[in-house]
């Protein structure tokens, strides 16, 4: 049985979603480092565009930083910070987070070593057609629609019931378990981390802090946004929408 939600459409049958397969990025770069293919180049619209008196790095905005050190602890600041990133930006850069060092390095050399594979191997992982989970990209919905420039691997890990482990590279030391400019001589490697709620809990507006004003979004169960997310391309806080109330729509 399939649902129909604004743009995209999502099967009930199918998890969080699926992605439709497309060609490694990496293995595109190794048989020819000069060539990108038509399908990688942005519309002109969905380009960003820098003022040209400006440089790249006076002209960009400023991605919000929370001190989370502060931000536990009650502090007014911070707090407006991350209200104003959640509803503007969607991310922020958390500082003073206690995560120690060796811990990131050694995600960080996980995640290389799985890359550094031959492309026969991480082949293995690959994601299914009906499921997000694996290596391949996330968010391609049509075969006509233009494609990021990446490679990803999105592992699913807690709860434990959800964690596919057929996934999951074990034989690699480590896996037991943002705006930047390209660089035509090194690859970039980001890792990403997402908490989410259980599938079926619903999530909304909180009522205490309603107070006399009108609902802008309605309350939506978290699977049913999940599969609208991955069943859209990619495109800033365009999901926004699909959270608003049928009076702010």
């Amino acid at each position: 049985m399939g649902s129909k939600v604004g743009e995209g459409s999502f099967n009930m049958g199918l998890g969080w979603g699926k992605s439709i397969p497309v060609p490694s990025v990496q293995e595109i770069v190794r048989n020819d480092s000069q060539y990108v293919p038509e399908r990688y180049i942005k519309d002109y619209e969905d380009r960003p565009f820098l003022d040209s008196s400006a440089t790249f790095r006076s002209n960009l905005p400023n991605i919000p930083v929370i001190d989370f050190s502060l931000l536990i602890n009650g502090d007014a600041e911070q707090l407006n910070k991350l209200d104003c990133a959640c509803k503007e930006w969607g991310f922020f850069l958390i500082i003073n987070h206690t995560v120690a060092e060796e811990v990131l390095s050694n995600v960080k050399a996980a995640a290389a070593r799985f890359f550094d594979l031959s492309l026969e191997e991480k082949k293995k992982y690959s994601m299914v057609e009906n499921d997000v989970q694996g290596y391949g990209q996330m968010f391609v919905v049509s075969e006509e629609q233009k494609l990021d420039w990446n490679d990803i691997l999105f592992l699913r890990t807690r709860p434990t019931e959800y964690r596919n482990m057929k996934y999951w590279p074990i034989e690699l030391p480590g896996f037991n378990i943002h705006r930047a400019a390209t660089n035509a001589n090194k690859a970039r490697m980001s890792i990403a981390t997402a908490l989410y709620p259980d599938d079926e809990a619903e999530v909304g507006p909180v009522e205490s802090m309603m107070q006399d004003r009108p609902r802008m979004y309605r309350e939506v169960k978290a699977i049913d946004y999940i599969r609208y997310r991955l069943g859209n391309k990619l495109k800033g806080n365009a999901a926004i929408n699909f959270l608003k109330s049928r009076n702010n729509a």
